[in-house]
């Protein structure tokens, strides 16, 4: 898996994760001359982003297939508690020109366009902070071992899969074997 394809992975598993936690801090923005001034408390949101860090990796493990979930969660867990995330995510230009895209945007009359705007803006820059290539590339090395881990264990437990589907096997048949005899009488 290439690191595009797996960015866009990363972004689809866990963008309605990011998106929930800035909506529910998203107050409002100022427009002041040519410049639009969000009003939103990133610090808030990093703490918020660190107490849901269960299910981003919940859902990050469920669309890479990763079996090795401590692992992972290692991983991230040094990643986005380390300072450089931390600095990345309070950094996030919160003022913004008229000018660029968000100048049509304002021209736009319903207030929760715009907002939905903004959000999407801030959710993008906090997934670029936190889905480095580094990380990235990390997520894909455990994706791949555990495609080799699978192998492994079937390698090595082939009997028991054997033993576990024909014991399936006999119990379905002894199922059906039970109902024709009910049904016959």
């Amino acid at each position: 898996m290439d690191d595009k394809t797996a960015k866009q992975l990363l972004f689809k598993s866990t963008n309605h994760i990011f998106k929930k936690i800035v909506i529910k801090n998203f107050k409002s923005f100022e427009i002041i001359e040519n410049e639009v001034r969000i009003i939103i408390d990133l610090n808030l949101i990093y703490y918020q982003i660190k107490n849901s860090f269960g299910k981003i990796i919940d859902y990050i493990s469920d669309r890479f297939k990763i079996i090795d979930k401590d692992e992972l969660t290692k991983t991230l867990i040094l990643h986005i508690y380390s300072s450089k995330v931390k600095e990345c995510i309070l950094k996030i230009n919160k003022i913004l020109s008229l000018e660029s895209n968000i100048k049509e945007e304002s021209k736009i009359k319903e207030e929760s366009k715009i907002n939905e705007f903004y959000v999407k803006y801030i959710t993008d820059k906090i997934m670029k902070c936190i889905f480095t290539d580094d990380i990235i590339s990390e997520i894909i090395e455990l994706s791949e071992a555990t495609e080799f881990n699978l192998i492994n264990t079937l390698k090595t437990n082939w009997k028991k899969i054997i033993i576990v589907v024909l014991v399936l096997i006999l119990i379905s048949i002894l199922k059906k074997g039970y109902y024709f005899l009910f049904k016959s009488k």
